[in-house]
């Protein structure tokens, strides 16, 4: 059976390191864009929480992606019931490589990668601004043609550190953050500035 805890913790200690370095990147260069002084034993909670969101965050894509494959198994089981067992594992064998090979492929898991290292960024992003006593952030899109409608349109919007962006149809706290609606968040490239 699948250790989903066991799962988690050897993804974030391999990622420790790499979301250390990230994130002293982000407090520095939001330290810098705000004027403020940087000494890293005062932004030592802050490394600590990004560490926490990012456990946070591998639990959730590791629970979704078990949670998928057990439906996946379910549905290919029900739908060969009246089968031998050696028909049924044949069919679960080919319906899950087949799926295996599509939807569980190092594209989709480079995705989930992207989108959270943007997330994690954008949080420490916001944490440190709060902290150095900004009062609003601004969304920032990459200006191309990739870039979704709906983002476009936030482009240069300025609103209150506290207040949620409206994005299609789910609020957002920063870009890649946690909203019901996936198709707002992955792959997301935008960034939040911080503004006094």
């Amino acid at each position: 059976m699948f250790d989903i805890e066991a799962a988690v913790k050897r993804l974030s200690k391999r990622t420790e390191k790499i979301v250390k370095r990230l994130s002293t990147s982000t407090i520095q260069s939001t330290v810098s864009e705000l004027d403020g002084k940087y000494e890293e034993s005062d932004w030592l909670g802050t490394l600590r929480e990004a560490s926490e969101d990012n456990t946070k965050r591998i639990k959730t894509s590791v629970n979704s992606f078990n949670e998928e494959l057990k439906e996946d198994i379910r549905r290919s089981l029900d739908n060969s019931t009246n089968l031998s067992s050696q028909e049924q594992f044949d069919i679960l064998q080919e319906d899950l490589g087949d799926k295996l090979d599509t939807k569980y492929k190092k594209s989709r898991a480079k995705m989930i990668a992207r989108t959270n290292a943007n997330a994690l960024d954008n949080k420490v992003r916001l944490d440190t601004a709060k902290k150095l006593g900004a009062t609003a952030k601004i969304w920032v899109t990459e200006q191309d043609d990739r870039v979704r409608d709906s983002h476009k349109r936030l482009h240069g919007k300025r609103l209150p550190l506290d207040v949620e962006f409206q994005v299609g149809d789910t609020k957002l706290n920063y870009p890649s953050g946690d909203g019901d609606n996936p198709g707002e968040v992955a792959n997301c490239r935008c960034k939040i500035r911080p503004s006094r």
